[in-house]
């Protein structure tokens, strides 16, 4: 027998709710509830009988909803063994919440699986797609999986509630709760329309775009998450200097598994995509070796070191007019760098340029 799901839907009534909810109607999986919160305080429009093949539970109320308590109220009345999210002016495709339930029911190791996110503007043109791959340190800095992008297990509930001091990022902080109980699936579907023009359910259009408001509610973030979050840091930092002393002793084989880790586990760190870019060129792996270093230049566009690592990967890989852009960032970075000059002369000198 199929799973029960639920999909809990904090609605204030807007028109583009037409729009949610059809797509809710439309859901493949058979054993679905949507639960629709009121966040108007009682002015909400009717709501509709079912959705589709799909039974509706209206969660009305006398006072205006605020998004996190709204959330817990649709978890208040959620019965699923699964329990999603969609904002009233966002849409899921079809086979959304077959596609997670599937996933979670094939991995009981997790308990929130998520897919990627299609960004839309006003218009309906595709302007971003989300789909980063799960790290829970990049969660400290980022609150990159939406919330009507996952699915979670119920029991998750048991150690997880939105804060309701969070009028916005009460999902971030959600998920920073959740990271420390279960790691993320991330799921290779890209099933949820997210409007980012409008934004905002139940604090008014755009109000989760306001650079105050986001910037206030980013620095509360911060200061609630610090100790974990440092914590955490230190984890990562720790393997990551025991794969520096590994090198350091030529031990490559250890260096190599450990800054493995490291960025299995965040692969933006810049130290060990250098170490494993260095790793990858001494064995002759010089295409392998310029991807890191590209990422690391990425991460760190002003730093002549990185340019400069990468140009060297290219030259060696043969792909020479590449190798000379990046020596030309490194001297413009560093005009008194003492090799990047020298290398930009020889490549010049064997293609006949001056």
């Amino acid at each position: 027998m199929d799973k029960r799901a639920s999909i809990i839907v904090r609605s204030t009534g807007r028109p583009e709710l037409r729009d949610a909810l059809a797509s809710l109607a439309a859901q493949t999986h058979p054993e679905l509830e949507i639960v629709l919160v009121d966040a108007t305080g009682g002015r909400h429009p009717p709501p509709p009988a079912a959705c589709g093949r799909h039974a509706v539970v209206f969660v009305g109320g006398t006072l205006t909803r605020s998004r996190p308590v709204a959330a817990n109220a649709g978890l208040d009345a959620a019965t699923g063994d699964y329990i999603g999210f969609l904002d009233d002016d966002d849409w899921l495709d079809s086979a959304h919440v077959s596609g997670l339930v599937a996933a979670l029911e094939a991995h009981p190791e997790y308990s929130v699986a998520y897919s990627a996110v299609r960004e839309v503007d006003i218009d309906g043109a595709i302007v971003h797609v989300r789909a980063e791959p799960y790290s829970r340190f990049l969660l400290f800095q980022d609150s990159y999986v939406m919330l009507q992008s996952a699915l979670i297990r119920k029991e998750l509930l048991r150690a997880c509630r939105f804060d309701v001091t969070f009028d916005v990022f009460e999902d971030w902080d959600f998920w920073i709760q959740a990271s420390a109980i279960t790691d993320f699936l991330a799921v290779p579907q890209e099933t949820v329309t997210y409007r980012s023009s409008l934004g905002g359910s139940g604090l008014g259009r755009g109000a989760n775009r306001n650079p105050a408001v986001i910037e206030t509610y980013r620095k509360r973030i911060a200061a609630k998450w610090q100790t974990e979050g440092k914590r955490a840091l230190r984890w990562l930092e720790d393997r990551y200097g025991a794969a520096e002393l590994a090198f350091a002793q030529r031990d490559h084989v250890r260096a190599e598994t450990l800054v493995r880790d490291v960025l299995a586990h965040y692969r933006y760190h810049v130290g060990a995509l250098t170490l494993a870019g260095t790793i990858a060129a001494m064995r002759g792996e010089f295409a392998h070796a310029a991807e890191h270093f590209a990422s690391a230049v990425r991460e760190c566009p002003d730093d002549p070191g990185a340019h400069f690592n990468l140009g060297q990967a290219l030259e060696r890989d043969g792909r020479v007019d590449d190798a000379a852009i990046a020596y030309r960032r490194v001297i413009a970075l560093e005009p008194a760098h003492p090799h990047a000059g020298a290398r930009l002369r020889r490549i010049n000198s064997a293609a006949g340029r001056t």
